[in-house]
């Protein structure tokens, strides 16, 4: 028989034990919140980058099944003429932005903290309110232009109906480019992810239909865009408004400016960046034809696909990150923040790049066609320049919190204008790999110059020891997957892909401290979590 005073012996050690547990957990809460803050930091990094990552895989998953539709349906020629349409829409949406979607952004956290003198009342409506204009605007310019100047592209008037019948996607995409940056700002992450992946799947669900039981044209796809994109930008205006009620009598035309002030620099940063990649394609199509730019174009959407897992959904997280951290506890914490971002960057994108490139014949035939396998030489070029790209964010962190987006824009200009003469001489003389070439060449030269002038105003400390051994890791992992060959192509791919992978995540265990930190640290995520 039990006692009762077994029963509170037992009943006390039981709160003793419940005590020391909850004073342990306490204990290791304010160590995270002392010198262990940074590790925190790039923890909550972690997870806002594995939301938009989990995102951009299951976008990328829907463009993968509507890739190898797009190109046996539409066909080389009217692949590339898809291509050329929706890059100059994207110059034409960049425009219409002003800029005001990087505003959005930096002003939130300021307006929240009281940092300035506007309240989040007026910074809704006046932000919505002035995207809607300059959105409208430009969506009316563009429709005006193309109707009355029948010869605006010469020897190409097949492709001038759709150029007009897009002309309202670039109204459409202006307001879903301010949504998704007033999420971004809140960081918002899992929200944006959700309604990245809507707004994929809701086109895709409507986009193959159309091609496949109406009419496979340019037309049919462009059409069933506008209405699935027009569909989930409803939805997202109606939760992101969710308790912020819009009162257009407080449209605040001094924020409008100081927004305007910051933002134009980064129209012209924005319209650089799609100038650079617009670029290519013409030069391709004027002097290779259309089907070379198809096999370009083809090459180089999968390689957008596959560094959009890492390289977007970091610059979605980092930014507000460090301009929150910048603002509650200054430039030293920043410094460390930005440092440890890019030692985790490194270690995810070299072997991204060496994987894609290991691979990109046998992902290209099976995606596209064996027609499209040509353009595989310029996998590996494109996408280190993407990873390269990606690191930008990071690198030109100074920049951005000192609003120098001046600076940002003449740098950028400067690469465009790089990458534009590199393809007018590469082209050719080498073909779409000379085009290549000139993205890596032109990429590379922007991180450089981001780097210089950013350092000028924060300390960017460059991981050149873990660059040197994920480097090796990555190019030891490259050599493994080339030396595979299996006549079944998706065999081959699969097994390419599971040995690299497993490989070079064997190597990174055994011989990186690093990486075991960070396990360490995910054991401990629900301490991360009270922090």
């Amino acid at each position: 028989m039990i006692s009762a005073d077994n029963v509170n012996h037992a009943t006390l050690r039981g709160v003793g034990a419940v005590r020391a547990e909850v004073a342990s957990r306490c204990i290791g809460r304010e160590k995270l919140r002392g010198e262990g803050n940074d590790q925190v930091q790039i923890f909550k990094l972690l997870r806002q980058v594995s939301d938009y990552s989990l995102g951009s895989l299951l976008v990328t998953l829907a463009g993968l099944v509507s890739f190898p539709i797009l190109t046996r349906v539409l066909g080389v020629d009217d692949y590339g003429n898809m291509s050329l349409v929706a890059v100059t829409l994207s110059f034409l949406v960049a425009f219409g932005k002003f800029g005001l979607q990087h505003s959005a952004i930096m002003f939130y956290s300021e307006t929240r903290a009281g940092n300035n003198p506007w309240t989040l009342q007026q910074y809704y409506p006046t932000l919505l309110g002035g995207m809607l204009m300059t959105g409208a605007l430009v969506t009316v310019a563009w429709l005006l232009l193309t109707v009355l100047t029948e010869r605006l592209f010469a020897g190409s008037a097949d492709i001038i109906d759709i150029f007009i019948l897009v002309a309202p996607l670039i109204l459409v995409r202006v307001l879903q480019s301010v949504m998704n940056s007033i999420l971004r700002a809140r960081e918002r992450s899992g929200t944006v992810a959700i309604y990245a992946v809507l707004w994929r799947y809701v086109n895709l669900g409507l986009v193959v239909p159309a091609l496949l039981l109406i009419e496979a044209s340019l037309r049919a796809f462009f059409i069933a865009t506008l209405i699935a994109e027009t569909l989930v930008l409803a939805m997202m205006a109606v939760s992101v408004l969710k308790g912020h009620p819009l009162d257009i009598r407080r449209f605040s035309t001094p924020m409008f400016r100081a927004m305007l002030l910051f933002g134009l620099p980064m129209l012209g940063y924005e319209l650089a960046g799609v100038l650079g990649s617009i670029g290519d394609r013409y030069v391709i199509k004027l002097m290779l034809g259309a089907e070379e730019l198809g096999k370009y174009s083809a090459a180089y959407n999968l390689c957008e696909y596959v560094s959009a897992i890492i390289v977007a959904s970091l610059a979605s997280a980092i930014l507000p990150m460090y301009l929150r951290i910048w603002s509650e506890k200054g430039k030293e914490k920043t410094e460390a923040f930005i440092a440890a971002s890019l030692r985790l960057y490194v270690f995810a994108a070299f072997p991204i790049a060496a994987g894609m490139a290991a691979v990109a014949e046998d992902f290209i035939a099976i995606m596209a066609s064996q027609v499209y396998r040509e353009g595989a030489v310029i996998v590996p070029w494109v996408i280190i320049g993407m990873m390269v790209d990606g690191a930008i964010i990071m690198l030109a962190a100074g920049l951005y919190i000192q609003k120098k987006s001046r600076v940002l824009m003449l740098s950028l200009a400067a690469s465009a204008s790089i990458n534009i003469a590199l393809n007018v001489v590469l082209v050719p003389l080498m073909g779409i790999e000379g085009a290549a070439i000139a993205t890596l060449a032109s990429f590379s030269f922007y991180a450089w110059m981001a780097w210089r002038f950013s350092s000028r105003h924060l300390v960017i400390q460059l991981p050149w020891r873990q660059c040197l051994r994920y480097g090796v890791f990555a190019l030891a992992m490259y050599w493994l997957v080339e030396s595979i060959e299996m006549d079944a192509v998706w065999l081959s791919l699969v097994t390419k892909v599971s040995v690299g992978a497993l490989f070079y995540l064997v190597l990174v265990w055994f011989l990186d401290p690093d990486s075991r930190n960070m396990v360490a640290l995910y054991r401990r995520r629900n301490d991360i979590d009270q922090v």
